[in-house]
């Protein structure tokens, strides 16, 4: 089962250091900051820079969530440290994030288009031993939140299994309204994590909070549920009510479903 802290795994460069001679202007406290892969570029080098090898990504999105309480850093439950940062200069708005894992250190430099949205880069490297990742060409989205927990949902690669999955969906005629609105809310978000737009634990624009497993829990999906638990689906997220995902478990597959979720809480 890939977790979720198993990102793009990868060789990565000798960090090199961002300095920013620009005044600091504030940080990201209060903010989720949610990255999509759609259309970016991807290069692994065996050297601290990038090389001309660029490839697009196949990757859902990568959502960090910075407590509304921290100060310039906060430190996951795994122990991944992170710290953010931002500052103006010429009228644009930069940004510096960096997280800190046992084995590989991440920097992503953010720039604003405009308030609540802007395009990012990232460098990847071990901590110990030669190489570089890179990405290019991300676009990302802010909004504020007033949560005390801090979140990283780290990119997962992305199976051939997952337009199968879509498919099937697509093909499946609902006559209940509650369940066709279920399945366009499913539909979008599986098809914004397969371009990348997405991370599994995205929620959607007027979609009550809900999360593409709350959708798929309520529309009895077996095989897209386990694809999401697989996929790092968040078991504890709630929708903009309280909704738990357990509360949405429904129709002819019920008891599969929970067993599934059973059975993936007992492994983390």
């Amino acid at each position: 089962m890939m977790k979720r802290t198993s990102i793009l795994a990868c060789a990565l460069p000798v960090l090199v250091q961002v300095s920013m001679a620009e005044p600091e202007s504030g940080t990201l406290a209060g903010c989720i900051l949610e990255f999509s892969f759609s259309g970016a570029m991807e290069c692994r080098s065996s050297l601290p820079v990038a090389t001309n090898q660029w490839t697009y990504c196949n990757s859902s999105a990568l959502l960090l969530q910075f407590p509304a309480d921290c100060g310039k850093s906060f430190r996951t439950a795994q122990g991944t440290e992170i710290s953010g940062y931002t500052f103006e200069s010429s009228g644009h708005r930069y940004g510096g994030i960096e997280l800190k894992f046992a084995d590989f250190l991440m920097v992503i430099s953010l720039e604003f288009t405009s308030a609540g949205e802007g395009v990012a880069s990232i460098l990847q490297r071990p901590v110990s031993g030669k190489g570089s990742y890179h990405v290019r060409d991300l676009h990302f989205t802010l909004r504020s939140t007033d949560s005390r927990e801090g979140v990283l949902c780290l990119p997962q690669p992305l199976s051939d299994e997952l337009p199968r999955l879509i498919r099937e969906l697509e093909q499946h005629r609902y006559t209940d309204a509650v369940e066709r609105l279920y399945q366009l809310r499913l539909l979008e978000a599986l098809r914004g994590i397969q371009e990348g737009r997405y991370h599994v634990n995205s929620v959607l624009a007027n979609a009550n909070g809900t999360t593409a497993l709350h959708n798929a829990c309520g529309l009895s999906r077996v095989e897209i549920v386990q694809w999401l638990v697989d996929h790092g689906a968040d078991l504890n997220a709630k929708t903009a009510k309280g909704a738990a995902v357990d509360d949405c478990v429904g129709g002819a597959n019920a008891a599969v479903i929970r067993t599934i979720l059973q059975k993936s809480r007992s492994e983390q």
